[in-house]
């Protein structure tokens, strides 16, 4: 978990600053593969280190484990977030709910209402639009 917003963008979401608990993944790999994946997902995600037109921007956060042996330690991790101004204006904002498998910590994630990523990825790009 991370502190952030999070926004459903339709077929994918996004995260901005804040301060709610955001539920994600963590990828571990070899200090070797960290360049290359990295530059794999920066351009998924339309990243350019330096660019001022970048959709998203890659920064290191944060984290707190949950659901491990290792339970609310502290670990760093690269994410992508958002600035809110950059939001279309189909953004709905995900509000946290209250998990009891996660410390009973109110945390954000997604897909939101039990809808599947498979149906989600269907929707129109808000930005492309």
């Amino acid at each position: 978990m991370v502190r952030g917003v999070l926004f459903d963008l339709g077929p994918y979401p996004a995260m901005c600053e804040g301060t709610d608990w955001v539920l994600g993944e963590i990828w571990r790999l070899p200090a070797e593969a960290i360049e290359a994946t990295l530059r794999v997902l920066d351009e998924i995600e339309g990243y350019l280190p330096g660019s001022s037109s970048n959709l998203y921007e890659r920064i290191i956060v944060k984290t707190m484990l949950v659901g491990t042996s290792r339970e609310a330690e502290a670990e760093s991790a690269f994410t992508y977030i958002m600035k809110e101004s950059r939001l279309p204006t189909c953004a709905t904002k995900i509000e946290p709910l209250v998990c009891k498998d996660l410390l009973h910590q109110a945390v954000a994630s997604w897909p939101v209402n039990g809808t599947s990523p498979e149906i989600t990825s269907k929707l129109p790009d808000p930005f492309l639009a």
